[in-house]
């Protein structure tokens, strides 16, 4: 996208000339969805475009040309005629085409996780790997030994960051051009020529870095119409207009070369013509070397980056972020942080599936029978990429940012349910595999193993199943549900949330569950919060292994049972307020002296009291004005600095409790604030908080918002943290900026991925929040943090998209909160506060639904509270299961596990799997460990192992065909390999089992006089085997009660 910047006027006398050549670097920015759909922008922009850019640059040697989103190039190469593709290996060997960044697209770099983004880089460099690596030969220009670029083109995205240059230096890509950063900062750099720097990143390394000045586009270039173009001109006048733009973009530089951008947003789509009116220009340039002492030549970025990178001065060091960017005095973009929330909650829940998805598809693999694992792996993984390119396209720095059309932003929402549709088919084979690979193909028990799971991993089938045996009162069978945990980490009392249909909640209430013992499970039935007329219930899974599932089975209560929630409605008066508590933690509600409603107003734990209380507020768009800066989708512009207040005086004081009598898993205090907003504050039992790592949460139940609103929720723990103007944010969930407060308020604001927080460095204490989708977030005052939760405003804001932030979405929105003292210790601003649990907050275990009823488990607890073992109704499905040999430590994180596989070939037998570790610096000190020891045996070959070690994106080997598989790994840090997966233990053999047995019983007879004790034991396990076995098949034949 383009924002208008006016051009200036300069001549050769303005300034001195320092450079001596001038490198045209030719390109056509393309935005995957922005104004249109992606595939709208494809068929009648960017096909023409590539297809146009071949026929130019066969007319003429000299000409070149720089691709930045793979994911359009995919898309063309799919679908591109041999012709099409013979031209673009010939000018890629050629170095007249150039990859730069090669991502799926141009990431936002504020509101992205850190893992979309390695993703994003991953599949583009893949596809560039498996696709033109390959065509590398004697006839390639220079030596060229893969394709992927070392360059980045980062022109678009909303501000930069150290932590994004940080992942793309870490994937190969070294030196990077970016454009947006904040206009007071672009003045001071361009006028002590200092926009060519070196950018100082967390562990002390350098990027070579350039900030392209005003646009990424020349506009008297490419606007036709625009006053001052080039087009209706001749050669003179063309060659003063490109000279004049020359010297505006060379402001900022000390140095011979420097760089003209030659190209905008989805130009080249008659690349002929455009090449031929450059070149006009150019030729008008060289004809007059007096007038224009200088060079001027069609170059790649990569031959701009290392003609000029020697001439900078290592000096000029820059080891801060450019967040946020602002273009104007009073056009600070931090809106788009927050815009459009329920599309950043819907990124984040693909985001959680799609790596649900893929590692069980890695851990299954070598679990399938070798005939089959070919065509399974395959289309497996076909139908990850489905969900994996739509992944890495709604990390565009428009898509994420709430910032396109509204057409657009629906594109996006259905390209991820397409794609994880698409995902569950993977997923529902793999978790089937896992689950059934106790049985042997000849020896089935059930008419059909493949249809043990809800395909869709819907609870539709699930309840109504139960609902039979709710009915009919049977109390042998259960419907289990399966559990997978994706994390390196095991996690104990999850609780998962299933949704229920007011049809079925008296089903759901006389439903009991249990784990694979039998032990019974906590649960809990509320009213949904988004729907008032479905229910919500709430189930304790007590652990779930690291990297693994395990089984839950619902079944029918001993006795009919009514819901033992207990709802009551509270009036707060002046003098009182009500405590709600957990045993351990408490809070308590009162009418606030300064805020005049209802509200928290402190928190009780481990016997000490703070005063925290919080506060839903607004902001008034700023929208008054013809002539001033409006709020929009990108820019956050208040109609005054302090926000209004919601709830008043005039609120209402009135608290509902809901909880359970017996056996609860939280307390719930609601409140209706207004029309649009409600407000549901949870305290769960302490194993819960305890393990999850949190105190209390609330959910915000928000929208159709006013016009001109924009929500936010303020805490306040002034009383017990003095924080001054300081407050910490993560950037990407990866690092962590320490922010100063700005005189404005929306200059303050600053993105939140994963939490914030704020500390008082002499008394040690701090709060903490977290967030499951991106928001904007500031401390405004001393001892306070705000979040904004969700925006809509009246007006456009000027930046290109042309419409209001017309958000009318009803959107329930989470935070979790955190209250720590004695840390004495801050975070460390290499990683992130509380890493470990802010993670098993954003990727929480999947719940898989069966479809079918089974006996009740291996073992349970009979009617008179006695554990009983049930061999008759043994179950042979794989009922709890981990990859991993151990759990990872808590200084260790599982990024990815995924198969690679190559996009030409997919020749499933040079599958490989990719594990990707990362130190999260929770504890200091190296970690060493083996990837024999970390997997299980199935899914490492212990004898023949080679591992490759990759940097992040998988583009560039660091040690290759290592077989020895010991590694350390620093703090902060990652590492990453590939190998080929081992060969697991053929399923059992129960016909082999049959033969072992019978050979057992003819041996007992033999010895019978010698030893009739034997015998008989032999005799009695073989009769009991076969009977419990003979059971199964036998009652799936019938038809159950």
């Amino acid at each position: 996208m383009i924002s208008s910047v006016h051009a200036q006027i300069f001549s050769s006398s303005d300034h001195n000339i320092y450079f001596k050549t001038v490198h045209m670097i030719p390109h056509s920015h393309w935005d995957v969805g922005w104004l249109k759909t992606k595939k709208s922008y494809y068929e009648e922009d960017v096909k023409p475009i590539i297809e146009g850019v071949l026929e130019a640059l066969e007319k003429n040697p000299k000409r070149k040309f720089i691709f930045v989103e793979m994911s359009f190039i995919n898309y063309w190469w799919d679908e591109a005629k041999p012709h099409w593709r013979d031209l673009f290996i010939k000018f890629l060997k050629e170095k007249r085409i150039e990859f730069s960044l090669a991502g799926m697209t141009m990431s936002d770099e504020a509101a992205n996780t850190y893992t979309s983004v390695i993703h994003t880089l991953t599949r583009g460099h893949q596809f560039v790997m498996d696709t033109f690596d390959s065509q590398i030969d004697s006839q390639t220009n220079g030596g060229v030994k893969t394709f992927v670029p070392h360059t980045s083109f980062r022109i678009d995205p909303f501000g930069s960051t150290t932590t994004m240059s940080r992942l793309y230096a870490e994937s190969g890509l070294n030196d990077t051009v970016i454009m947006r950063i904040p206009q007071t900062i672009q003045t001071e750099m361009r006028n002590s020529k200092k926009m060519s720097f070196s950018w100082k990143l967390s562990d002390g390394s350098t990027v070579y870095s350039n900030i392209l000045d005003y646009q990424y586009c020349v506009r008297p270039l490419f606007f036709d119409n625009e006053q001052g173009a080039i087009a209706y001109v001749d050669e003179d006048e063309a060659a003063e207009i490109l000279h004049e733009q020359i010297m505006k973009y060379s402001l900022g530089f000390k140095q011979s070369d420097i760089m003209i951008p030659a190209g905008c947003d989805f130009t080249f789509k008659y690349a002929k013509n455009r090449f031929e009116l450059i070149e006009k220009a150019i030729r008008g340039i060289e004809k007059n070397s007096t007038k224009y002492p200088y060079k001027i030549q069609y170059s790649l970025l990569s031959e701009y980056m290392e003609a000029s990178k020697p001439q900078t001065d290592p000096q000029n060091i820059v080891d801060y972020d450019f967040m946020p960017y602002a273009d104007g005095p009073s056009a600070f973009w931090t809106g788009y942080y927050t815009s459009y929330p329920i599309l950043k909650q819907s990124i984040r829940v693909a985001e959680s599936f799609f790596r649900t998805s893929k590692t069980l598809f890695a851990i299954s693999v070598p679990f399938v029978r070798e005939e089959e694992k070919s065509s399974y792996i395959s289309e497996g993984f076909r139908n990850l990429d489905v969900l994996a390119v739509a992944m890495a396209d709604v990390t565009h720095h428009d898509a994420i940012t709430g910032t396109s059309k509204f057409d657009v932003t629906q594109d996006y929402i259905q390209s991820l349910s397409d794609g994880v549709s698409s995902a569950k088919k993977t997923l529902f084979k793999a978790l089937s595999t896992l689950l059934t690979s106790r049985i042997s193909k000849g020896d089935m028990l059930l008419e059909n193993y493949g249809a043990l799971l809800s395909q869709t991993f819907s609870f539709k089938t699930f309840l109504e199943t139960l609902e039979k045996l709710v009915t009919k009162r049977i109390r042998d069978y259960s419907v289990p549900i399966a559990v997978y945990n994706s994390l390196g980490w095991a996690i104990y009392n999850h609780v998962s949330v299933i949704n229920v249909d007011d049809a079925v909640v008296d089903i759901a209430a006389q439903t009991c569950f249990y784990d694979q013992s039998g032990k019974p499970l906590k649960s809990q039935i509320v009213r949904s919060l988004l729907d008032q007329n479905d229910q919500d219930l709430h189930l304790i899974i007590p652990y779930v292994p690291a990297l693994g599932y395990t089984l839950a089975f619902a079944k029918p209560c001993k006795d009919v049972v009514q819901n033992d929630m207990q709802e009551t409605t509270i009036d707060i008066d002046d003098k009182k307020g009500y405590t709600v508590t957990n045993g351990k933690t408490s809070l308590t509600f009162c009418q606030h002296s300064q805020i005049g409603g209802v509200t928290l107003c402190s928190v009780q734990k481990s016997d000490k009291k703070y005063d925290l209380s919080q506060q839903l507020m607004y902001y008034e768009s700023d929208s008054s004005s013809y002539y001033s800066q409006h709020s929009g989708a990108y820019i956050f512009v208040p109609k005054a600095q302090n926000p209004k207040p919601l709830i008043t005086s005039s609120t209402p004081k009135k608290i509902t409790i809901t909880k359970k009598a017996t056996r609860g898993i939280f307390t719930q205090v609601s409140q209706d604030i207004a029309a649009n907003v409600k407000q549901y504050v949870r305290i769960y039992e302490p194993e819960v908080a305890q393990q999850q790592g949190f105190d209390f949460e609330y959910i915000y139940v928000v929208g159709p918002l006013d016009l001109d609103q924009e929500l936010i929720t303020r805490f306040d723990a002034s009383a017990f943290i003095t924080s001054g103007e300081t407050f910490y944010c993560d950037k990407n969930g990866l690092e962590t900026v320490k922010v100063s407060r700005k005189s404005k308020v929306e200059a303050t604001y600053m993105p939140m991925v994963y939490n914030c927080y704020i500390r008082d460095e002499t008394r040690n204490t701090q709060l903490t929040l977290f967030v499951t989708e991106t928001h904007g977030a500031a401390s405004i005052h001393n001892g306070q943090l705000e979040i904004m939760l969700h925006r809509r405003t009246s007006s456009d804001d000027g930046r290109g998209v042309d419409q209001m932030v017309n958000d009318d979405s009803v959107i329930a929105l989470n935070i979790k909160v955190r209250i720590d003292q004695g840390l004495k210790k801050a975070p460390d601003l290499r990683g992130i506060a509380f890493p470990k649990e802010t993670l098993m907050n954003n990727y929480p275990p999947f719940l898989a639904p069966f479809a079918k009823d089974f006996y009740t488990p291996i073992s349970y607890y009979n009617d008179d509270g006695e554990a009983v073992i049930n061999v008759e109704s043994a179950s042979k499905l794989v009922e709890e299961f981990s990859a991993l040999n151990r759990p990872l430590s808590d200084n260790l994180h599982l990024t990815n596990l995924d198969i690679v596989l190559n996009r030409k070939s997919f020749d499933a037998s040079d599958a490989k799997a990719l594990v990707q570790l990362q130190h999260l610096g929770t504890n200091e000190g190296k970690e060493t460990l083996t990837i024999r020891t970390m997997f299980i045996k199935e899914l490492v070959d212990k004898k023949v192992l080679t591992l490759d070690e990759t940097n992040l994106s998988t583009s560039k080997k660091i040690s290759q065909g290592r077989t020895s598989d010991f590694f350390s790994i620093e703090p902060f840090t990652f590492k990453t390999f590939l190998f080929k997966q081992g060969k697991a233990t053929p399923n059992y053999d129960f016909k082999e089992q049959d033969q072992a047995l019978e050979w057992t019983f003819s041996l007992g007879l033999l010895l019978a006089s010698v030893v009739v004790l034997v015998f008989l034991s032999l005799l009695g396990i073989y009769f009991v085997y076969r009977q419990a076995r003979d059971s199964y098949t036998i009652i799936e034949q019938q038809d159950k009660p």
